[in-house]
């Protein structure tokens, strides 16, 4: 495979994603509070990490992400489909505000999600960075209206 990170189990390629694999994304998938049979949705996966290592530390969940960006998303897909977890786990591109809305009352119970986190500021020079990083496609009142959906009751979101 080409640059990337490899963790125990797996190995993530971030070529081509607005971010790469880092220290708090790590930590954030080895810190999630999951559920272990429920379905599991990693929100604007990048890369695919977190949905990998959701994989990794359960045995029979479903594991569905969802990433705007299309290179970012066939990243994902080809990470996944080259992982030991590959049947348990789909990406969707879609933008998480039209997509949610149309899988009627499904839910999740788990939800991860490493959120773009700057309101304002200087964006970066690179789009899919940008993307990443700011609000402007995915604000933290939206991702909040979809959470209030798409989780299940006694659901954990991380």
């Amino acid at each position: 495979m080409s640059s990337g990170f490899t963790l125990k189990q797996f190995h993530v390629n971030h070529g081509g994603c607005g971010m790469p694999v880092s220290t708090d994304g790590i930590l954030l998938g080895a810190w999630a509070k999951l559920d272990q049979t429920q379905p599991i949705l990693d929100i604007g996966t990048g890369s695919g990490l977190l949905a990998l290592m959701a994989a990794q530390r359960t045995c029979d969940a479903s594991i569905t992400a969802i990433e705007l960006d299309p290179t970012a998303a066939l990243v994902a897909k080809d990470n996944f489909g080259h992982s030991p977890w590959s049947a348990r786990l789909s990406c969707i591109e879609a933008n998480l505000i039209h997509w949610f809305p149309t899988i009627s009352k499904q839910t999740f119970g788990s939800i991860v999600c490493n959120p773009p986190y700057f309101n304002f500021g200087q964006q970066a020079q690179q789009g899919q960075r940008a993307q990443a990083r700011h609000t402007d496609t995915l604000s933290h009142s939206a991702l909040l209206h979809a959470l209030k959906h798409l989780l299940a009751d006694n659901g954990q979101q991380a």
